[in-house]
Formats: C-alpha cells, structure tokens, sequence
C-alpha cells in the first residue's frame, strides 16, 4: 500500500501537468464544455453540472463565487461576452483565468 500512494499521486500530477496547457492556451473552451445545451451561454444549472475534473477542477467554484457578479443582465445566464468582459474588468489574463480554473480549491481573487 506504501507504494501506490506515491505512484497514484505522480500518475495524478502527470495528468494534470499535461492537461494544464490546453486550459492555459483557450480556457474558453472550458466555458464551451459547459455549454451543455449548446446555446451559447451556461446557466447555474450548466456550471453545477460541469464535470472536468482533470483539467477543470476551480470552474464550479469559481463561477459559484462570482457567477451573479457576472452576470450583469440578471437573466441568469451567462454569455461568452459577458464573461469575458467580467475578466476584463477583474483584470485578469488568459493565464490567471486558467490558473483558477485548474486550481482544485478556488482560493478567490
């Protein structure tokens, strides 16, 4: 049993370290994953949903913090505009995004 621990967490920290840079390059086909119904925006329902849990595991608690800031309309959607705009305005690049998104306990802004 001693030996599998550590064999099981380096087969874990390989795959996330390989699945990292995809998020990094394009975190906004995290946001297209959770699309579920493919309309183009994700509702709480989506993001409760979502299960990417290798290189996505920060996208549930993060959009738990911050959905409703987000979403500006109030309609309870989130469009890919909005969020990106919400990025922007948090002053966050591609790779903080991602960073959270991969982070297995979100530890806020």
């Amino acid at each position: 049993m001693k030996r599998i621990l550590p064999l099981l967490a380096a087969a874990t920290a390989t795959a996330l370290a390989l699945t990292a840079p995809a998020l990094a390059d394009d975190w906004t086909s995290v946001l297209k994953k959770a699309d579920a119904n493919d309309d183009g925006m994700i509702d709480k329902l989506e993001v409760m949903n979502f299960a990417d849990p290798l290189s996505a595991p920060g996208f549930k608690p993060f959009f738990a913090v911050h959905f409703d800031a987000i979403d500006k309309n109030g309609d309870g959607m989130l469009e890919m505009a909005e969020v990106k705009r919400a990025m922007k305005a948090m002053k966050l690049s591609d790779a903080q995004i991602a960073s959270m998104f991969s982070k297995r306990i979100y530890d806020g802004l």
